[in-house]
């Protein structure tokens, strides 16, 4: 019964996703405007979430401080949903035309020697992902977790990997590793996401105790895989940066402590120089240490 109502929701919402989708990005901006208007006053998106973060994240910020990086938030998250939905159809040109990349990946690649790139949901990581398969001289594999709705994965699976790159699921990605550990691959993680707080690494993060997801240090290490920090800039609207930069060279000689200390610290200012475009919508402070 699950399965079949999963079918229907999947086949119901097909057609507005395809509508969206194909329209050309000036006109989806136009109705990103409207659409902003409606998550942040009408709807009110998560609101109370949104503005509980961003003051707890900018004590030293006043209410007007708050309220401006708020409205500029809620009109990147709507881009980012019409930006998500465009990147289901979006060509290589037009990719192309939004984005560039600081420096070419296989300047850190080493012989016989894959590489892991941590990265955030800051910007467009959908369109950074595709950007990466398009221009990477080696194959890439993202890192994802399953949705429950089969359909909706699939579907998911089939666009993201349109351009070459290989999705593998979080529970599968120590098992992928070992078997193609003899292949020069590069493997991107998304560093920032909520994970189970008992299994956490907990650091200071925006003034506030924060667990973190441990996995991409955990196998860096135990494959010995150099560590790139990934990170974004919005020029403008619809148009990005993107630049890597080596984190962590050795992995075995250093701690999984540090590894993830030094992401946190170059996240945390990044953030900074552009708050309005990381997801406070999320309930990034819903575990407390405290509570374990």
């Amino acid at each position: 019964m699950h399965n079949k109502l999963d079918r229907i929701f999947f086949y119901i919402l097909l057609p507005f996703i395809y509508a969206i989708g194909i329209l050309p990005l000036p006109l989806l901006y136009l109705k990103s405007y409207f659409f902003s208007f409606v998550l942040q006053y009408i709807i009110g998106y998560r609101k109370k979430v949104v503005y509980t973060n961003l003051k707890n994240a900018f004590p030293e910020k006043n209410e007007k401080e708050i309220k401006r990086i708020a409205r500029k938030y809620y009109l990147h998250l709507s881009d980012l949903i019409f930006e998500t939905l465009k990147s289901f159809f979006i060509s290589k040109k037009q990719l192309n035309a939004h984005c560039n990349y600081d420096k070419p990946f296989v300047e850190y690649m080493k012989p016989n020697k894959s590489l892991i790139v941590m990265l955030s949901h800051l910007g467009n990581w959908e369109w950074a992902n595709l950007y990466m398969s398009i221009h990477s001289p080696y194959k890439v594999v993202v890192v994802y977790k399953k949705i429950s709705n089969r359909f909706f994965d699939d579907f998911l699976i089939k666009k993201r990997s349109r351009f070459g790159s290989v999705l593998v699921e979080m529970n599968h990605i120590a098992k992928y590793m070992l078997t193609h550990k003899n292949e020069k691959i590069f493997y991107v993680f998304l560093c920032d996401q909520t994970p189970l707080p008992k299994n956490a690494h907990w650091e200071l993060f925006f003034n506030q105790e924060t667990p973190f997801l441990r996995g991409a240090a955990v196998l860096a290490q135990k494959m010995n895989f150099s560590l790139l920090y990934g990170s974004t800039e919005k020029n403008k609207r619809g148009h990005y940066s993107f630049y890597t930069k080596m984190m962590v060279d050795l992995p075995n000689s250093t701690d999984e402590k540090n590894i993830l200390h030094t992401f946190i610290e170059n996240l945390e200012s990044d953030i900074r120089k552009q708050p309005e475009i990381w997801l406070w919508s999320h309930k990034r402070w819903k575990h407390k240490k405290s509570s374990l």
